[in-house]
């Protein structure tokens, strides 16, 4: 759908219907909706197309149709008389009210064609697909303004949908609706049904990002904005209690049995096993996948064979040989565990062995640490870097610019205290150390003395220190590890 020949329909409807751009969000809030006046003038002036939900709204407001709305030149502008039809039965939903807020209400998934560098359909359009046959998918996350300010020992975060005095602009992008992947030919997506990609320094998950195409980089501190966002929606720095524990539950079993030739291994206990899980084997210990890499779980069923009592866990794949002593052990799930949730945020599933998503971001903690670009870290001092073009690791001269606080040096602890900066106050690093779990900022926080690069969010090993607000500040830029990944980011 083009925003152009969108804006201009909805124009021309809006003059056949005589009405201006007051009357439009009048009349949808007469039916019970809230149409913002940006979100209405945004629309009207060609900067971005509502999600299909919002488009309904405005074609049953100007009593035409969707499609006419859209710009499809077959379509009817006037909707079809609705022929007679029994009462719908009550369906009771759980109701949340930043749904019909901006900027929420306008944060959607889309398809994207990188060679035609155009949106090709939105989620709950007819062509939208998750699994990349029609584009990468990414969310995007429209521009609105804030401002965060620390009084004593309270923090007050205020959204606007206008430009107000002290309130900074965040500018409208788009964040892949999953971790990147790599495909055979080296190339990263962010598509359902993928494996995140592991073992790559900051510096390769760069080049893999900004080869997507123009305007694309991997996740930057535009990672704080979405703390805001989900901050200001929820009220509660423990993002596992409100969103999910995600995948954050490990397991590392060891063989009991040699067995050769199989899709098998018998272990001593499932533990946080799931069918449908993804596992890698190793020779001897976890983080080695020499004997099977990339599997995933298809059965799991109890093994006796006299002497030995235990789990026999299937895997896919071609068959493998197994050795007493072999490790199988839990990897980054498949991308598209919470595609069934659409647009809403949370999961399927509380066991930690599966996906969380927030607005249509997947595993926005939990599963894989993700990179976070444009962020250096200096002997526990940040510098921050606002143009994606110039993002270099190990740099603390411009454009890099130093935040004006020092980050908290005590590792492996919780945080309680957010460090704040007039000029980045997005920015939010720990300078105070006494929560825990349930307390304070509720998740980890690692650092180390020396130049570091950050990742957010936690893993799939690391339990209840997962969530939005985990930080590890203590690699160096030339590390890779197979719990760290990346995301994609459209910043143009």
């Amino acid at each position: 759908m083009d925003q152009n020949v969108f804006a201009e329909q909805l124009k021309i409807a809006m003059d056949a219907a005589g009405m201006k751009q007051a009357d439009l969000i009048h009349a949808a809030q007469e039916e019970g909706h809230k149409l913002w006046k940006s979100q209405v003038s945004q629309y009207v002036s060609g900067k971005t197309i509502p999600r299909p939900d919002v488009m309904q709204l405005l074609a049953e407001l100007l009593n035409v149709t969707p499609e006419w709305l859209g710009g499809e030149e077959s379509a009817p502008m006037t909707p079809p008389e609705p022929e007679p039809s029994e009462p719908e039965p009550l369906v009771h939903e759980v109701q949340n009210d930043f749904d019909n807020l901006y900027p929420w209400s306008d944060i959607i998934t889309y398809n994207y064609d990188t060679k035609d560098k155009k949106i090709t359909a939105f989620y709950g359009e007819p062509g939208f697909k998750f699994d990349g046959s029609n584009g990468e998918v990414l969310t995007r996350i429209p521009e609105f303004w804030f401002k965060r300010e620390v009084k004593g020992d309270y923090e007050y975060i205020y959204i606007s949908d206008y430009n107000r005095a002290g309130y900074k602009h965040s500018k409208e992008f788009s964040v892949g609706r999953y971790g990147i992947s790599i495909d055979t030919e080296g190339n990263a997506h962010s598509i359902s049904g993928t494996i995140p990609a592991y073992n790559k320094t900051i510096a390769a998950f760069r080049t893999l990002a900004t080869a997507v195409g123009e305007g694309f980089c991997q996740m930057d501190t535009r990672y704080f904005i979405l703390q805001l966002l989900y901050l200001v929606e929820y009220a509660d720095y423990n993002s596992q209690s409100k969103l999910g524990r995600g995948v954050s539950e490990w397991f590392n079993q060891k063989a009991l049995i040699a067995e050769n030739n199989v899709n098998r291994i018998v272990v001593a206990n499932s533990s946080n096993m799931c069918v449908g899980r993804n596992v890698s084997i190793g020779a001897t210990d976890a983080w080695n996948n020499s004997v099977a890499s990339e599997r995933t779980i298809t059965k799991i069923e109890e093994f006796s064979n006299g002497s030995v009592t235990g789990k026999a866990v299937y895997f896919d794949g071609a068959a493998v040989n197994i050795a007493v002593g072999n490790a199988l052990w839990g990897i980054g799930q498949k991308a598209g565990q919470c595609d069934e949730l659409g647009m809403k945020s949370g999961c399927l599933s509380n066991d930690g062995c599966h996906s969380v998503i927030y607005r249509g971001i997947e595993n926005v903690f939990s599963n894989m640490f993700t990179a976070i670009d444009g962020l250096n870290i200096k002997d526990y001092v940040a510098y921050v870097c606002d143009d994606p073009t110039q993002y270099a690791s190990d740099k603390f001269v411009a454009p890099y610019k130093q935040v004006g606080y020092t980050n908290l040096k005590q590792t492996d602890c919780y945080p309680s205290k957010l460090g704040y900066d007039e000029n980045y106050p997005e920015i939010e690093l720990p300078i105070e150390a006494n929560g825990s779990s349930g307390t304070g900022i509720c998740d980890k926080y690692w650092c180390a003395e020396g130049n570091r690069i950050a990742f957010a969010g936690g893993c799939f090993n690391s339990g209840a220190f997962d969530g939005f607000f985990c930080l590890y500040l203590g690699n160096g830029s030339g590390s890779s590890h197979w719990n760290c990944g990346a995301r994609l980011l459209k910043y143009q």
